[in-house]
């Protein structure tokens, strides 16, 4: 039987129906700030490099919207696998806005790399680059005999993974705490084996401790862009949005904040709780 906040393929408990609710309020936040940078911060004088810094932060806040209807159709345990994506998107974007003086050539160079996948002529694409006063001068550095397999390598100069983009943004926590167990099955157990109960004569899929799975979905979201939003506020924010999200920034950190000790303490509690 689909209910008004089911998804058609279980029923929700009233806990969980009640933590859809409140946290469509937290997305809703976070689109407010997103649109508001993409709406009011970039305009018509919008630099060429910075149109892969707007394409970036455009893919978060799709992936966000991603998680948002997953969250609202209580789809969850799918959403980690949208929220790995999310936080790859996320440190890329920080790197790139990272240090001012050097936005430009990164972004530059991403976007070179992104019109060099398409080019199906080599030499085309060199003589074409150096047409254009904004790619001519980062020929040089993107021409190496023993090409480097990522973007931000050849902006650093350096074979660097992406495991070192987390340390350079200032992201170990990140990445140790939340994207490496990402990258794990997660919570290590397998969803769909474990959790089909038979009810009304059907076959039903039970998620494994949706109403913890639906809070640490959320706190991972919002651990991530307040990070996102704080960097992205710092270079294009107004002064007015500035002071909104900075208000803003010190109420849901301190949320998240709260979620993490009670997360520790369930942990104390119920030692087979798995909980990143």
């Amino acid at each position: 039987m689909r209910q008004e906040y089911g998804n058609g393929i279980y029923e929700l408990t009233e806990e969980e129906k009640e933590l859809v609710e409140e946290h469509k309020l937290f997305y809703a936040d976070l689109f407010k700030f997103g649109n508001s940078i993409l709406d009011k911060c970039f305009d018509d004088t919008i630099k060429d490099y910075e149109l892969t810094i707007y394409s970036n932060f455009y893919r978060i806040m799709e992936l966000l919207d991603t998680l948002k209807v997953m969250t609202e159709n209580s789809l969850i345990n799918s959403g980690f696998i949208v929220l790995r994506s999310l936080i790859e998107s996320a440190v890329q974007l920080c790197y790139l806005i990272s240090d001012k003086n050097e936005m430009q050539k990164r972004a530059t160079i991403l976007q070179m790399l992104d019109i060099k996948r398409t080019a199906a002529d080599g030499r085309l694409y060199w003589k074409r680059m150096e047409e254009y006063s904004c790619y001519k001068d980062y020929i040089e550095v993107l021409k190496r005999d023993k090409p480097f397999s990522n973007w931000y390598s050849y902006c650093e100069g350096k074979r660097t993974t992406l495991e070192d983009l987390f340390g350079i943004v200032g992201w170990q926590d990140i990445y140790t705490n939340l994207y490496r167990p990402l990258c794990i099955e997660t919570h290590e157990i397998s969803h769909m084996e474990t959790n089909i109960v038979p009810g009304r004569g059907k076959f039903n899929f039970k998620p494994f401790r949706m109403f913890e799975n639906h809070v640490l979905l959320l706190n991972s979201v919002l651990t991530v862009m307040i990070r996102v939003l704080h960097s992205i506020m710092d270079v294009y924010g107004n002064e007015r949005l500035k002071k909104e999200w900075g208000v803003y920034e010190i109420k849901v950190t301190k949320y998240v904040q709260d979620n993490n000790v009670i997360s520790e303490i369930e942990k104390v509690f119920s030692p087979l709780s798995k909980w990143f």
